[in-house]
């Protein structure tokens, strides 16, 4: 009789086991099937902000704020070239190079002197600087961005003097000058694929200490590679 007891406990005690057992394999199979069904993060995503990109772009850059320019150049043909390296998902330092030719309004001159012999000079304008570009959505397709730039400018010279009955006339003078510079930008990039995208950016340097160009601003379109 006790060994029929001894018997039946063991038994009763191996259905528990069993029963503990395939409690807990229920319960881990699900939790098991979800961790193996949640992608594994893509290296290639993971590794996308620490590249480094190329940014080329085209537009037109638009001279605003000191009469110096504005009186006789118009807004004109702009491009731009940036390197940048991702120091995370969002920042990005980098270096770039702006160009923009202004071209000579030669109706606002003849309005301005009439009868002067017209002499036309085109002013062209290229600042080298240091950026930095925060992007607010990296990962998704539409990620609008706001930059700063610090560096220098420098403009071609455009001077037309003349000596009218012993007294020195100028009709303009524009020195060839380089001056530090800073600027803000702010745009979208639009991805297409992982290593390509377009951007958009609107642009405002402030030149420091100009007498005749201060504030210009640039709007333009591009595409940027990532490297």
């Amino acid at each position: 009789m006790t060994t029929l007891l001894v018997a039946q406990r063991a038994a009763a005690d191996t259905v528990r086991c069993w029963m503990w057992l395939l409690l807990l394999a229920v319960i881990h199979i699900p939790s098991a099937t979800a961790q193996e069904e949640r992608p594994a993060p893509s290296s290639s995503v993971i590794k996308q902000y620490q590249k480094q990109s190329l940014t080329i772009s085209f537009g037109t850059g638009i001279p605003q704020s000191r009469d110096g320019i504005t009186s006789f150049w118009n807004m004109g043909p702009s491009g731009s070239i940036k390197f940048m390296v991702n120091v995370n998902r969002g920042l990005a330092f980098g270096i770039g190079f702006d160009l923009a030719h202004l071209g000579f309004n030669t109706q606002s001159f003849q309005s301005a002197f009439p009868g002067i012999p017209l002499r036309a000079k085109d002013i062209t304008m290229g600042a080298l600087y240091l950026a930095m570009k925060y992007s607010f959505q990296p990962s998704m397709r539409f990620s609008p961005f706001l930059g700063a730039t610090l560096g220098a400018t420098k403009l071609t010279e455009a001077v037309y003097t003349e000596t009218v009955d012993s007294v020195l006339v100028t009709y303009y003078n524009i020195p060839g000058r380089t001056r530090l510079t800073v600027g803000i930008a702010a745009g979208v990039d639009i991805s297409i694929v992982r290593w390509f995208a377009f951007q958009l950016e609107a642009k405002t340097s402030y030149i420091h200490h100009d007498p005749d160009l201060g504030i210009t601003s640039f709007v333009r379109g591009g595409v940027r590679l990532m490297l």
